[in-house]
Parts: C-alpha cells; sequence; structure tokens
C-alpha cells in the first residue's frame, strides 16, 4: 500500500469510540480494493490487511488489534498468532459490520483466540451443519443495512467476504488440485487477452482463451514469484481435464530439461480452470511467420542473428532433447517404464522464450498428449493391444501432423512427433533460406499435395502407389539445392566454433577471492566487506549489463572476515574456518546456499595449525592438520586418520561425498628419495571410524621446471567409477575403480584407482605443464580430464584428454599409449584467451538443454564473470 494512503488515513484518524473506529477500518479496507479499475471481481489481498490493521498502530498507542485484543482477552502468543496469520480474517468480519458489538460477537463466533482456529476461508456456508450457531447471531447488524439480518442473510454476506478477503493462492501443480465453489475470486490485477486476439470484450473468455496477467504479490507459488507476470489459460474443464492431468504429472519430476513447459499451478472454480505458467514472448508460428509486435522484436535477438544457425539450431536441439526426455527418459511408474507422446507438435505449440530464458523454446500444450506405459510396438506406430494409445476421433489435416494421427482409431508411437519435429525442422530451413515468405511457400506446396491426394489427404508427399503428389518430394528437393542462400554463418558451422551466446559482468566490488561451485550453480564472491553468493542458474539475474546483480550475503554477522582462513564449497554448501578465541581453538560454519539458516558452530580443538579445509556435497566437513586430518559427520561426531611421520599434502572429497582422498610425503633417506603414499576410505558408514586403503610407492625428483608458466597443485576427484577397458584389454581379477588424478607443481601427474581392496598408482609418461584448473568429465564411454591451462603471458586455453588405462606394477593395459593425445575445445578457449594469467575459474553444467559454462577471472586487475550458452 502507497505512503500516500498512510498519511491520508492517519490525518482522518482521531482518538474516537470503538464504533468509530470498525467505520475507520472499513472505510480503510475499502480504499483498498484491487484492481483499481472497476469490476465485479474486487478483493482484498493479506498485505493490505496487514497495512491497514499497521496504519492504526502507527498513529495510536494502543492499536485496533490490542482493542480487540484487550475485550476478548487474549493472550501475548494468541495475538502474535493472529497478527501473522488472521488479519485478513479479522478484516473480513470487519466488513461484515460497522458497530463494536456485532464485531465483538462475530469474532467470539469465529473462535479466533483457540489453538486450532475457525478461519473465514475454510467455512463452507453451504454445508454448515451448526446452524445453532448462526442463530445465536440474529441479533447481529450487519453494515450495509441497520436491520437485523436472518441467519441464510449472514451466510450469504459471510460467502460474499470470503471471496473478498479469501483470494484464490495459486498452488504448485505437483500439489493436491485446488477445486473451489463457484464465486471465488483470482488474485489477478491485470488482464490482457493473448488468444483469441482481442476484441470488444474484456476478461478472459468462457470457452478457451488464454491471457496476460499480472499476479498480486504472494499469491503465486514460490518457484515463480520473481516474476508477477504471468500467462492464463481459462477454459472449461471438460476442455482441459486431459492436459491438466498430463501437466500435473511432468510436474513431479524434476528430472524434465527446461524445454519442456510445466505450469505454475491450476485452479478450478466452479467449472472454470485456470491453468498459470510463465508468460512467453511468442510462439514460434510467430517467428516463422514474422508476426511480431514491436515488444517482441525489441527482446528477440536482431534479423540476422534470428535466422543464423545459433539461434534456431540452438532452439531446435532444445526440442531434440525435450522429445528425447518424454519419450526415453521419464521416471518409471512402479518399475514399468513410461513414455509421453506430445501428438500435437507443431510452431504454435512450441513457445519462444526471450535473454531471461536463455531464449529457450520450450514444448507447451499437452492437450493431445498420452502419458502411460505403452507397448513397445505402439512406440513406433506398429500393432496395437489395450495399453496402445490410439486417435479416438479423426482429426482435421495438418501439415505438422503424422498420416496415423488423422486416422480414427489409428496407433500413434513417438514416431508420430518425430514426424512433425521434421516438419518444423523444415520450416525453419525455410526460414533461415528466404525468411517468412519461404515459410508460406513451403506451407503452400505441402498443403496442395494433401488437398490433391488420389486416396485420401494424408500424404506428406509423393508415395507410390498414388497415395499423394509425387512431384512434391522433388520440388522440396529442389526448394533447397542451392546452399549459398544460407549465407555465411551456416557454411561456416564447425570452422569457427563460437558459444551460442555470452553474457559478460564486471563485479562492482573488487574480489579478493572468487569460487564456482562444482556444479556450476553458486558464484561464491569473497570481498573486503562480505562473503556473497550468487546463483548461476538463475537466468533472471543476468539481465543486468551494468554489473552483477545483488550478491546474497553469506554468514550475516555471524563472522568477521579477517579472521576467515579457509574457505570451501561443493554442491549446495559452502564452508569457513575462523580463527577462535585461541590459537587452539578455531570454529567452522557450514550454510547451505540455498537457505538463509546457518548450522551450529563447529569448534576445532587442535594441537597444531589447520592447513586446509573441504567440505561434501552432503556438508560433511574434512579439516587437514600436519599429520592428520579430522572428520566432522552428522551430530558433531568426528574421527581421526593420523598418518605417523608422514606430512600431510592435500585431502579432499570425492564430488558425490562418498570417499575421501589424501596423500602424504615422507623422507626416507639422506638421498633425497621420499615415500609418497597414497589413501582412498569410504565416508558411507559412520559406525566404525573409516578405514582406507593405502598404496606407498618410492619418488624421488631430479627434474626441473623447464617453463615459466605456474602449475597448481590439483586432485580431481573421479568419485570411484569403473574404467570401462577395451575388449580383451582388461586385466585379470575383477573391475578397476578410479579414485583421482593428482596434479603437482611440476607437471607430474598420478593416477590412483583399485581392484578389490589394493589401491594402486600410476604416473604418466610425460608432464603435463600449466594446469591451472582440472575437473573431471564423467559422462560418456570412456572419463575425460578438461585442463584450464595457462598460457606465456596473457589468458588461458581450455583443453582435454581422455584417461588412460589404469596401470599396477605386475599388469599393464595392451591400449596404454606413451603419448597423451589433447583437443582443445576452441569454444571455451574463446571465454578464457583475454584473462589476466593470475587466476581462473571455470566449470561447465549439463543438463538436457545442452551445457552452459560459467567462468570467473580477471581483466586489467577487475573480476570478470562469463555465462555461455553451448551448442
Amino acid at each position: 500500500m502507497s505512503s500516500r494512503f498512510f498519511k491520508d488515513l492517519r490525518e482522518r484518524i482521531h482518538q474516537k469510540t470503538n464504533e468509530s473506529f470498525c467505520e475507520e477500518v472499513h472505510r480503510a479496507l475499502r480504499e483498498s480494493l484491487q484492481p483499481e479499475i472497476e469490476s465485479s471481481d474486487l478483493f482484498v489481498t493479506a498485505q493490505s490487511c496487514k497495512d491497514v490493521w499497521e496504519a492504526y498502530r502507527r498513529h495510536h498507542k494502543m492499536s485496533f488489534l490490542q482493542l480487540v485484543a484487550k475485550e476478548m482477552r487474549w493472550s501475548q502468543d494468541v495475538k502474535k498468532r493472529i497478527h501473522k496469520d488472521r488479519l485478513n480474517t479479522l478484516s473480513a468480519l470487519v466488513w461484515l459490520v460497522n458497530d463494536w458489538k456485532s464485531f465483538v460477537k462475530l469474532v467470539r463466533l469465529f473462535k479466533l483466540e483457540e489453538q486450532e482456529f475457525t478461519i473465514l476461508e475454510d467455512i463452507n456456508v453451504r454445508a454448515h451443519t451448526n446452524t445453532k450457531q448462526f442463530d445465536e447471531t440474529l441479533d447481529i447488524r450487519l453494515s450495509d443495512s441497520n436491520k437485523r439480518h436472518s441467519p441464510d442473510e449472514i451466510r450469504d454476506d459471510i460467502k460474499r467476504a470470503q471471496q473478498i478477503f479469501f483470494p484464490v493462492q495459486i498452488l504448485p501443480m505437483s500439489d493436491i488440485p485446488q477445486k473451489l465453489p463457484a464465486g471465488r475470486r483470482m488474485p489477478f490485477l491485470e488482464v490482457a487477452r493473448i488468444y483469441p486476439p482481442k476484441s470488444n470484450r474484456s476478461g478472459l473468455s468462457a470457452e478457451k482463451s488464454v491471457a496476460r496477467v499480472k499476479v498480486a504479490d504472494g499469491y503465486l507459488p514460490p518457484i515463480s514469484r520473481t516474476n508477477s507476470v504471468v500467462a492464463v489459460k481459462k477454459a472449461m474443464v471438460s476442455k482441459v481435464n486431459k492436459e491438466r492431468r498430463a501437466l500435473s504429472k511432468l510436474a513431479q519430476y524434476e528430472s524434465r530439461p527446461d524445454s519442456i513447459m510445466v505450469c505454475l499451478g491450476a485452479v478450478q472454480i466452479g467449472e472454470i480452470c485456470y491453468i498459470v505458467s510463465d508468460l512467453a514472448l511468442c510462439d514460434l508460428r510467430m517467428v516463422l511467420n514474422q508476426q511480431l509486435d514491436e515488444d517482441c522484436i525489441n527482446r528477440l535477438p536482431p534479423t540476422d542473428e534470428l535466422r543464423g544457425p545459433s539461434y534456431l539450431l540452438g532452439g531446435a536441439l532444445g526440442i531434440a532433447k525435450g522429445l528425447e526426455w518424454l519419450h526415453w527418459e521419464l521416471p518409471h511408474f512402479y518399475d514399468q517404464p513410461q513414455e509421453c507422446f506430445h501428438l500435437d507438435l507443431k510452431p504454435s505449440n512450441i513457445l519462444v522464450f526471450g535473454a531471461e530464458k536463455s531464449w529457450t523454446w520450450k514444448i507447451a500444450d499437452f492437450g493431445e498428449a498420452s502419458i502411460c506405459v505403452h507397448d513397445e510396438r505402439a512406440n513406433n506406430g506398429e500393432g496395437t493391444d489395450e495399453r496402445s494409445p490410439v486417435t479416438t476421433t479423426r482429426r482435421a489435416p495438418d501439415v505438422y501432423q503424422a498420416p496415423e494421427v488423422e486416422i480414427e482409431n489409428g496407433v500413434v508411437g513417438r514416431a508420430c512427433d518425430i514426424w512433425s519435429f521434421g516438419c518444423i525442422l523444415l520450416d525453419i530451413l525455410a526460414f533461415a533460406s528466404f525468411s517468412h515468405t519461404g515459410v508460406k511457400r513451403l506451407q503452400a506446396v505441402r498443403s496442395d499435395a494433401r488437398e490433391n491426394s488420389v486416396r485420401m489427404p494424408i500424404a506428406f508427399y509423393g508415395r507410390e502407389g498414388g497415395t499423394g503428389t509425387p512431384s512434391l518430394k522433388a520440388e522440396l528437393i529442389e526448394m533447397f539445392r542451392d546452399t549459398s542462400i544460407l549465407g555465411s554463418p551456416w557454411l561456416s558451422i564447425g570452422h569457427a566454433p563460437a558459444p551460442k551466446w555470452i553474457k559478460r559482468y564486471v563485479s562492482r566490488i573488487k574480489a579478493e577471492k572468487t569460487l564456482i561451485t562444482d556444479t556450476g550453480q553458486w558464484l561464491i564472491h569473497q570481498s573486503s566487506e562480505h562473503i556473497g553468493s550468487l546463483s548461476l542458474g538463475e537466468t533472471v539475474l543476468w539481465d543486468d549489463i551494468e554489473g552483477l546483480p545483488q550478491l546474497q550475503t553469506c554468514f550475516s554477522g555471524a563472522i568477521q572476515l579477517e579472521n576467515v582462513k579457509f574457505m570451501d564449497t561443493s554442491d549446495m554448501f559452502l564452508a569457513v574456518l575462523c580463527v577462535g578465541t585461541s590459537p587452539a581453538d578455531n570454529v567452522i560454519m557450514v550454510q547451505r546456499l540455498d537457505q538463509e539458516e546457518l548450522s551450529e558452530k563447529i569448534h576445532v580443538i587442535h594441537e597444531s595449525s589447520p592447513m586446509g579445509l573441504s567440505v561434501s556435497c552432503d556438508g560433511l566437513v574434512l579439516v587437514c592438520f600436519r599429520n592428520y586430518v579430522r572428520l566432522y559427520c552428522p551430530g558433531s561426531i568426528s574421527y581421526d586418520k593420523h598418518f605417523g611421520t608422514s606430512e600431510l599434502q592435500t585431502a579432499c572429497f570425492s564430488e558425490d561425498g562418498k570417499h575421501v582422498y589424501a596423500w602424504s610425503i615422507e623422507d626416507s633417506g639422506s638421498n633425497g628419495t621420499r615415500t609418497r603414499s597414497w589413501y582412498v576410505w569410504e565416508t558411507t558408514s559412520w559406525e566404525t571410524p573409516p578405514r582406507p586403503m593405502k598404496h606407498r610407492v618410492q619418488w624421488k625428483n631430479t627434474q626441473r621446471s623447464a617453463t615459466h608458466v605456474v602449475c597448481r597443485e590439483t586432485m580431481v576427484p573421479l568419485n570411484g567409477i569403473p574404467y570401462q577397458f577395451d575388449k580383451d584389454d582388461a586385466p585379470p581379477g575383477g573391475t578397476v575403480l578410479l579414485h583421482f588424478m593428482y596434479f603437482d607443481h611440476l607437471g607430474n601427474v598420478t593416477l590412483i584407482s583399485s581392484q578389490s581392496t589394493t589401491l594402486s598408482s600410476f604416473q604418466l609418461p610425460h608432464r603435463i605443464t600449466g594446469v591451472y584448473q582440472a575437473y573431471a568429465l564423467l559422462e560418456g564411454h570412456r572419463p575425460k580430464i578438461c585442463l584450464v591451462r595457462s598460457q606465456v603471458g596473457r589468458g588461458f586455453k581450455v583443453e582435454y584428454f581422455e584417461v588412460p588405462p589404469p596401470k599396477t606394477s605386475t599388469w599393464s593395459a595392451k591400449s596404454l599409449k606413451e603419448e597423451t593425445i589433447f583437443t582443445e575445445v576452441e569454444m571455451l578457449t574463446s571465454l578464457t584467451k583475454d584473462f589476466d594469467a593470475t587466476d581462473v575459474g571455470f566449470r561447465l553444467r549439463h543438463s538436457h538443454n545442452g551445457s552452459m559454462a560459467y567462468v570467473v577471472g580477471t581483466e586489467g586487475g577487475k573480476t570478470i564473470v562469463k555465462k555461455a550458452k553451448l551448442l
């Protein structure tokens, strides 16, 4: 509510009787009705109710709520609970009456002081059976009249108050469907029709329509509250029942890719259903036909980029990955594989988003979709049984539909969606070649083929036996024969790789240290003033051309920055080790980055000074000392692992948190020989102290660094994954597990593996110098190590190599090569080549929509963060 409202309200208020207070509250509530235009669906939000009561509290020594509490003899705890959760109920009761005595009777009727509140919203007045309770209100005078009302009239007034003071709270789609009685009001502030096209009528059509809607603050699910402007489809329940069931099921699966459009929530009021979803810029049909308004034109890429391969193929790849997930990767249903067939894929059902959603295309409109455990023959459009989805009615011909979709009782499957996707790709190619005129020409050619079909209008191109126009296939080939019309951006694909798009931001505050979590989800930014975090996955936060968005402060007020000795991140956790009250007493604090609550402080009592800190993806903490490590487990249980006379070099968790990896060094003699000891132990059982596997190897370093390029000591966890040997090349004795790869400051690289309970180490024959950061890519047949390597003078390059077969003292794989083969990733090197050769952070994040790269470094002394969408 505006400050002007508060000012006007305070000017009107004077010390009056209780009756006058009721009248003033009632008048203030009328002024807070929304939307501000004339409407039969006016409502008052919960926040507006709080604002009205707060206005009185600011002006008077005793607020109206205190007057009520005194009259009702409420305790302080009851008053706090009501002020937090029930002010809209109290406001509705004031709305029903104007005089104090009637108000007091209504408050007592609703028994707000009890632990189990009787809330106005929960009363179904038609089904209410306790008529005696309402008979007691016969002598209550309602606010719209001076006469007493009957119980039925009071019920009607309570129903109207419900509608005004309890606009519908939209719940997430995966929750229990909301079915509310007719008359309940949606919290819509503004409504602008999108489909069907605007007419003289206002609001939303009762048949089926889509509108751009601004929702009152606090009435959308938490996942969508960053943007209160959404799209709302309104239709009769019978028209969208199938779509609502499909969307509700898809919303339950967190593994879905971004290219699948799901609902934020759905509400059924009487026989009308409202489906709420993110608001797109437009659909793909509008892009391909260039039917765009000025706002869409300004928010889409420029015309040359809009018709370029980066935008079009990137969007099409997202749709392909979305179909792959629908067809093959839906979670099982009671151990049975299930699939989703869309069956109505076309450009108008692909929604296009702008930069705030990373230019994503999303598959929408699941009104014809089939989600179930399907017969495998049906998946490919062959055969039928009781589980095979079939078309129930003959659908109108469409140039994007597969032939079997148009046949009544035709068996449908994933092949239908692939057919439609191929038609869309042809439209995209026509748009890239000839702009929107090419799309219209293509659609005309295909429509003519259907109309002129000899047997039935289902042929996409000419078929043997005279089922279509034989010349259509030749026409299409001729239409796209001259590839030069596509222009150089298409013809140079593969020759000059570059990200689909890059966003670059400069930190407003000088960073002393920056980290990117191992999942690429969070940026940690430490300055002289605070430690802050930024969710890299929240695309809305990247819409700031002036610099990094506002960082969320970590450990707010709980630590002093000058006392922070070590900091580490993993997945969703950030851990710091701070100097305590004495040299032998340090403090560890862990914060989950998506929550504000802090964990309890862990006091580290030790004899020697800590040398390092590691946190796992589960929030466990590992502290390194000179000759031992201490592992802090749930419930503040800790375990120590001592290394005797060995000096610990480093220790860390595996990325999945199931192992701890460490290595130490011990002098073995006066000739410079030292013993390296490698350790691996599991962290999954806390019943007994973990016993590590250990491997010792004699090592003597007589080499000197042959380059001036810095090498940073780096331990790369491999998470104990099995190595996939070539056929007839596996060692005897069973599966070999890969644990970690270690790069030292001289470029020596060691691979640690195990077989059964025996740990082995293998040092690569050639050094790898200039390594500044390294991490594992564990997808695919063989794991790869991605390296960020310093270049002499300036910048970094990104390259990878395949992890070689493990080797033991008694066995070596035949496929083991003497030379390590590196492959430079030019697309990623382009992100880091201009950084100062002092510091860099780099992460890749893979999803069903492709890959994102996040890098942080310095240019000219300023902290630079880049985010890139990779093809």
